[in-house]
């Protein structure tokens, strides 16, 4: 639906109506949260309570990214700037996030509110771009996991697991993830295992908790040239859009995507395609003729045009 609507003549009304879901989903759940906390709306099959609206605290923050990016096109195509919605909204995804005690979620929306705030506006050099930021983070995610086995990095993420509450590091405890995926892609590098479980005994992982590493796991070499084509599409794209402060919006998201997938790996995250599908169309979207062309059409409210300057 998303590749349709966003290849379409007129894109606004997914768009609009993407903005309404993603608003609708996070209020919804900050208010359960306050209803129902800490025990949460109910228990799922594991015996792990708190879970409130959305779910388990571990997946807000993929509904988090993708409304942050639709918010910032909406708040374009309405006012051309980042609105006082726009900064409600972050502030009570930032609550949401103190609340849940998710470290990982916590660390990474802390990071894009300093970055939205304060670097929206900078002219960012023409070499930093999606590919650079990609291969950056990739390179660093290695150095961080094989760190992480060497113990190096243990003290800094136990002091983040405990400012947040935890009983344990939950960082730290991926490295046993790792270690055997680092050891099922030795045994199948080029086309993966094609799957990946681990049995703890209470609980079996079937993902590696680390996006890279995950990729490469499951489909091995072929499969993370695929994964990297994809950023080198939409960075193509996003150099239409260089000079707008949306593009530096964007590309904080995509670098706050790439923090969580240090440390998380959900195949079954639907909003990461539809995030990337719009960021893809990203150029057609704010089109000046085609906003244009919708000048006098009734997309945005029910009772006054788009205004477009």
């Amino acid at each position: 639906l998303t590749e349709y609507y966003m290849g379409s003549i007129n894109p606004y009304p997914f768009i609009r109506a993407f903005y309404g879901f993603l608003f609708f989903s996070i209020i919804m759940n900050v208010v359960t949260m306050f209803i129902y906390y800490p025990d949460g709306i109910y228990v799922d099959e594991r015996g792990w309570g708190g879970h409130f609206y959305l779910g388990f605290k571990n997946i807000y923050i993929y509904y988090f990214l993708p409304f942050i990016l639709i918010t910032s096109i909406y708040n374009y195509i309405k006012i051309r700037k980042l609105g006082k919605s726009f900064y409600f909204m972050l502030l009570i995804i930032l609550v949401t996030s103190l609340i849940s005690r998710s470290t990982a979620s916590l660390l990474v929306i802390t990071i894009l509110c300093l970055m939205i705030i304060f670097g929206r506006y900078l002219k960012l050099p023409k070499w930093l771009n999606l590919n650079v930021i990609f291969i950056l983070m990739f390179i660093f995610s290695i150095v961080f996991i094989f760190e992480m086995l060497t113990g190096d990095y243990v003290d800094f993420t136990k002091d983040m697991s405990e400012k947040a509450g935890k009983e344990g590091d939950t960082i730290a405890s991926r490295s046993l993830l790792w270690i055997q995926a680092l050891t099922a892609i030795y045994l199948h590098p080029l086309l993966g295992s094609g799957n990946f479980s681990v049995d703890e005994g209470l609980l079996e992982y079937y993902q590696v908790h680390n996006q890279f590493l995950d990729v490469i796991t499951i489909g091995g070499v072929f499969l993370f040239i695929v994964f990297t084509l994809q950023f080198i599409c939409i960075s193509q794209k996003l150099k239409k859009i260089r000079d707008l402060w949306l593009y530096n919006v964007i590309l904080f998201v995509f670098f706050a995507y790439f923090v969580e997938f240090l440390v998380e790996g959900k195949r079954n995250n639907f909003l990461w395609y539809a995030f990337i599908l719009i960021a893809y169309h990203i150029p057609q979207i704010i089109n000046k003729k085609l906003l244009n062309s919708l000048k006098y059409e009734n997309y945005w409210c029910n009772s006054c045009p788009l205004q477009i300057e």
